[in-house]
């Protein structure tokens, strides 16, 4: 019976280090990662990844597959910095193509808009945390990790049921 680690569907897909051979990060590369247009829905922070280098060259897959190259590390409430259980995932996921990997110089940025579930969507609406502080960790092509992420996001409100005064037909 062979072992789990050589049955192929328990690899890991950021095991497919890079086929080429050549490292993901040049070892003076500075990755830097940001997160703007921040949207939380009380279980799913949303918004555009934004990934730079400086100093160095940054091999990256384009795809940017959230669990694979931006896993969640940590999730708290921000009010009582309370750990909450957030999910964990894993995908299979095939490995790049030569057109999905991009090589990143200094001055240039990348980005792609990233959806993340973080909580159980099972909890009532009213128990989901206002507001969260995450902490993920970015992993270039090769499944290295490569740059640290906090992101703070704040639940957006309900949309209200109050259309406004009714307006007369009649004039």
């Amino acid at each position: 019976m062979a072992a789990c680690a050589g049955f192929p569907f328990f690899q890991r897909a950021a095991s497919h280090a890079d086929e080429a051979g050549q490292s993901s990060v040049d070892e003076v590369a500075q990755v830097t990662v940001e997160f703007q247009d921040i949207h939380f829905d009380g279980e799913t922070v949303s918004g555009r990844l934004l990934i730079g280098v400086a100093g160095g060259r940054l091999r990256l897959d384009e795809r940017i597959i959230e669990s694979i190259h931006l896993t969640t590390e940590a999730v708290a409430e921000c009010a009582t910095g309370r750990p909450l259980p957030h999910i964990v995932m894993d995908v299979l996921a095939p490995p790049p193509r030569e057109e999905d990997i991009l090589e990143l110089a200094p001055g240039y940025w990348y980005g792609k808009e990233v959806r993340l579930p973080l909580l159980e969507s099972r909890r009532a609406p009213e128990q989901a945390p206002e507001c969260i502080d995450a902490e993920f960790q970015f992993r270039a092509l090769g499944g290295s990790p490569t740059a640290r992420l906090r992101v703070h996001a704040v639940r957006a409100a309900p949309p209200s049921g109050d259309a406004g005064p009714p307006m007369d037909a009649g004039t």
